[in-house]
């Protein structure tokens, strides 16, 4: 004995031809997707069996309790892994080109990469320049964290060792570095504010 229901699947006439109706809410997601996919934006509900708003509870329990038309189980991750990221995401995203070889840069600098340091600041009363490439304990930085090239990393520890034997930095540790400016200015013996307690 059919049922009721499966003479109105069946398309009401005994046509086992046809699967279930779709929703109002499916068929709309079936619009987006065929318009999306193969850029056909003309399907209407004469093409493909809609069926017309039953009664509510049935209707909005039969789609909640089926999980295949119900994506409310799905993480939100997940979810928007399924619909796709729209046109607005990708152009908010900063990371949309971000590759994982990024995150990962290669251990040391090639030589044809490294942007050498000018001549200029290259002196060992340059303190501000040669902290950069000490550690917090006194010792010189090795080229994977300096992300120097060869030759500009031989010659920051170079002048850092030098600064060392004259005094200017210590061997181990920190050290703060003061700049006063101009110790021949005219306004020399004038107390400044970095000076009062």
């Amino acid at each position: 004995v059919a049922s009721s229901q499966d003479a109105e699947y069946s398309g009401g006439d005994g046509d086992s031809n046809f699967t279930a109706p779709l929703s109002p809410s499916e068929f709309q997601t079936f619009q987006k997707y065929v318009e999306k996919e193969h850029g056909i934006d003309n399907i209407s509900e004469e093409d493909i069996p809609v069926s017309r708003a039953a009664s509510g509870s049935d209707a909005t329990t039969s789609s909640q309790s089926d999980p295949d038309l119900d994506m409310t189980w799905l993480t939100s991750a997940a979810r928007a892994e399924v619909e796709g990221p729209s046109a607005d995401d990708i152009m908010d995203d900063p990371f949309v080109d971000l590759m994982p070889s990024d995150l990962n840069p290669a251990r040391k600098v090639n030589r044809k990469r490294a942007k050498s340091l000018p001549k200029e600041l290259l002196h060992h009363n340059n303190l501000s320049l040669l902290r950069r490439f000490v550690t917090p304990g006194g010792q010189i930085m090795n080229r994977v964290r300096s992300r120097l090239g060869a030759k500009d990393q031989r010659k920051v520890a170079k002048l850092i060792k030098r600064a060392r034997h004259l005094g200017l930095i210590p061997h181990l540790g920190q050290w703060k570095l003061e700049d006063h400016g101009n110790i021949h200015a005219k306004d020399i013996q004038m107390e400044k504010d970095w000076e009062k307690e």
